[in-house]
């Protein structure tokens, strides 16, 4: 189980990120049949001259995942 938070950063978008529209999933690559799992959102914010969005996955098989 995967319990270290991602941070995804978003460069040259040029409006702000608001947690409540996004959704983040992850599908899986070469598994059939596809896996998708949702990402729960913990935060989004400003790092630098780039916004990102802190996301935490609960498990999921093991396999190469897409954004």
């Amino acid at each position: 189980m995967l319990k270290t938070p991602i941070k995804i950063l978003i460069s040259n978008y040029s409006n702000t990120l608001v947690k409540e529209d996004l959704e983040v999933r992850i599908v899986s690559r070469g598994l059939t049949p596809e896996v998708a799992r949702q990402m729960n959102i913990l935060e989004v914010g400003i790092e630098g001259d780039n916004q990102y969005i802190k996301t935490l996955f609960g498990a999921s098989e093991s396999a190469t995942y897409d954004l």
